[in-house]
C-alpha cells in the first residue's frame, strides 16, 4: 500500500497536469476565436466586394500566384464554390480554374474543383468552355461521384 504522503504527492501532480491541460485548452480556444474573427472580417470584406461588383458586370481577373497549403487551397475552393452558388458563375469559373491549375494530383477535392469550374461555365452560357472542362473531367475523374452529372450536362450541350 501507498503512504498518505505518496498518494497526497501523486494527487498534487495528478491536479497540476489538470491545470496545465486546463490552460492548453482555453490557450486553444482563444486561438480558434482570434482565428474565426479574422475568416469572419475576411468573408465581410469579400462579401463588399462581391455585392458592389454586380451579376451584370464584367468579369473579375483572379490569379493565384506561388503554392499555398491545403487549408488555404480549401478556403479558395469553397470561396469558388459560394461565388458559384450565388450566381457569379464566370468569377467562379477564373476562380476555381486557377486553383486546379495549382493542386497536385492527389488533392482529395480536386474532382470537387474541375467539376465546379464546367458548371460555372455551362450556367454562365459559355457552352464551349463547359464541354472541354466536362470531357476533360470525365477523362480524369471516372469515379468521381460527380461523372452521372457531368455526362448528363454534357449530353445537354451536345
Amino acid at each position: 500500500m501507498r503512504s498518505q504522503n505518496e498518494l497526497s504527492q501523486e494527487f498534487s501532480e495528478l491536479r497540476l497536469s489538470v491545470n496545465s491541460a486546463i490552460t492548453m485548452i482555453q490557450s486553444s480556444e482563444q486561438r480558434n476565436v482570434e482565428s474565426m474573427d479574422e475568416i469572419k472580417q475576411t468573408l465581410k470584406r469579400i462579401e463588399q466586394v462581391l455585392n458592389s461588383v454586380g451579376k451584370a458586370s464584367e468579369k473579375v481577373e483572379y490569379t493565384l500566384r506561388g503554392k499555398f497549403d491545403i487549408e488555404t487551397a480549401r478556403s479558395i475552393w469553397l470561396f469558388g464554390y459560394n461565388l458559384y452558388r450565388r450566381g457569379y458563375y464566370l468569377d467562379a469559373a477564373e476562380i476555381l480554374r486557377n486553383l486546379l491549375d495549382q493542386l497536385s494530383d492527389d488533392v482529395y477535392f480536386k474532382d470537387d474543383v474541375h467539376y465546379y469550374m464546367a458548371l460555372s461555365y455551362y450556367s454562365a452560357g459559355n457552352s464551349d468552355e463547359a464541354k472541354k472542362s466536362f470531357e476533360s473531367f470525365l477523362e480524369k475523374y471516372p469515379e468521381s461521384v460527380y461523372v452521372v452529372h457531368a455526362r448528363n450536362f454534357l449530353n445537354r450541350i451536345e
